[in-house]
């Protein structure tokens, strides 16, 4: 470059830059040979289309990401709700066959004492509301899974009135019961 085009070349930099680089396409062209590779990767990088590529690609996979994460909630929503409607209906049936019972009026095989309530013991079957003393009648023996349960029931003096009497049914484990000897009692 001489010293007369330098300041041209600084005024008109956008012109020379777009003559320049057409002359060089120009002339790969002009001997009618395929442009190599490395051509070609700089012609991309000139107008951006790896940028805009790695842009669009990023885009899609979140936007993918986040339609399967709405899709997974939506499913972990429904099941909730059928896990909700099946304990419902469980508890309804529960409650259904404890009043059969409780208007059979069941005679009680034997009496137990409760010896120990277990820390993590709940569900719709069993009995609730049990202290470590309290004397419950076995209606029936090895219920449940593994026939580790006992159908008990409790009566319980209600709340707000001393006369009215309450009776609870459910399940108890065999191994927190002792029974009570009709003798001793």
């Amino acid at each position: 470059m001489t010293l007369l085009t330098v300041p041209m070349l600084l005024h008109c930099r956008r012109g020379v830059l777009r003559k320049q680089t057409s002359a060089v396409f120009r002339s790969m062209h002009d001997n009618h040979q395929p442009p190599t590779f490395k051509e070609r990767l700089s012609r991309l990088r000139y107008n951006g289309t790896p940028e805009i590529a790695i842009g669009s690609l990023i885009i899609t996979v979140v936007g993918v990401d986040y339609m399967l994460q709405l899709r997974n909630d939506q499913q972990r929503q429904d099941m909730v709700k059928q896990l909700e409607m099946q304990v419902h209906r469980d508890a309804i049936i529960s409650r259904k066959e404890d009043k059969e019972l409780i208007q059979k009026g069941l005679d009680p095989k034997f009496r137990c004492v409760i010896r120990t309530v277990p820390d993590q013991f709940d569900g719709h079957k069993v009995l609730r509301n049990c202290k470590v003393g309290d004397i419950v009648d076995v209606l029936e023996e090895g219920v449940g899974p593994d026939r580790m349960y006992n159908l008990c029931s409790i009566t319980r003096r209600t709340p707000n009135n001393d006369k009215k009497q309450g009776v609870s049914i459910g399940w108890f484990p065999t191994s927190c019961l002792q029974k009570i000897d009709e003798a001793n009692s």
